[in-house]
């Protein structure tokens, strides 16, 4: 393993959400998408594909929260990862017996995906990877694509199996942020992180591969950076993104990038944390 590069065991370990009313986003991401709660606090809740710790959906209600103008910076998605084509397929049956309206679905060629929104317009990838050594490449470059997703296969996968909630196994695949410098981003998650760069033959951007998070992926944008006034009362791409360092050489790794780059840390229950250079 590259000792300067982020252990291939690393993955998302969780996502923070800030949300405008906790109780309808429950009703998404706990009736609707089938993640289960592990725990409730006042405004606060914790939630994961088994019901279990470790959390992988983290929300908080912060009230009076807006949606920032079109094209900010900030998330664009969380895509949550189906441990297989007919977990997928479940989900899907889930969303057209539930009259769920879809922004989208994908055959990525990597993978196969479902895109909608939460309540609060929070950008959600419902997908599942097909196995790493299947992808296509052209030449150095992974060959992704954006084709007609073959639903009705799909649906055949799933069908028949009663839906009883996320599949267990359910996890994070990656988490797609909007930025306003490519530059900026790619400095941050890969020179201060220690992940590495890569892009796909049809991508106009970086994608930074973070082993075992699939990618976080990077997307221009004509928006101004928000202000930490403005985005505290935005629900739409405020969030934070929690890695899970199975390794020990891993962590510190990490911390020596950040204090090296002069970001300020805190300390957490479960570590360190900082806004990302974009918020």
């Amino acid at each position: 393993m590259n000792s300067n590069r982020l252990a291939a065991t690393t993955s998302i370990g969780a996502v923070h959400l800030q949300v405008s009313d906790l109780q309808r986003s429950l009703s998404f991401y706990r009736d609707l998408l089938g993640f289960r709660v592990i725990r409730s606090e006042g405004l606060d809740a914790w939630l994961s594909a088994t019901g279990e710790e470790p959390d992988l959906i983290r929300l908080t209600e912060l009230a009076g929260a807006g949606r920032p103008p079109p094209r900010a910076t900030g998330l664009f998605h969380v895509a949550y990862r189906a441990p297989d084509r007919a977990a997928l397929g479940r989900w899907l049956h889930r969303l057209l017996d539930t009259k769920t309206t879809l922004q989208g679905a994908s055959d990525h060629g990597v993978s196969e995906a479902l895109y909608l929104a939460d309540p609060d317009g929070l950008g959600v990838e419902l997908y599942r990877d097909r196995p790493r050594d299947r992808w296509p490449f052209r030449g150095e470059y992974v060959a992704m694509v954006s084709e007609h997703l073959d639903t009705a296969d799909l649906l055949a996968q799933g069908e028949g199996q009663r839906w009883d909630g996320a599949d267990p196994a359910s996890d994070i695949g990656h988490v797609h942020l909007c930025v306003s410098s490519l530059e900026g981003a790619e400095s941050f998650y890969v020179d201060t992180l220690a992940g590495s760069t890569s892009r796909s033959a049809t991508s106009r951007g970086p994608c930074s591969s973070l082993p075992g998070a699939t990618t976080t992926t990077w997307a221009p944008t004509s928006g101004v950076p928000l202000t930490p006034r403005r985005r505290r009362r935005m629900s739409h791409g405020s969030s934070t993104t929690r890695w899970a360092c199975r390794q020990h050489v891993t962590w510190p790794l990490c911390e020596h990038g950040l204090k090296r780059q002069g970001h300020r840390l805190r300390k957490t229950p479960g570590g360190l944390a900082r806004g990302t250079t974009t918020g």
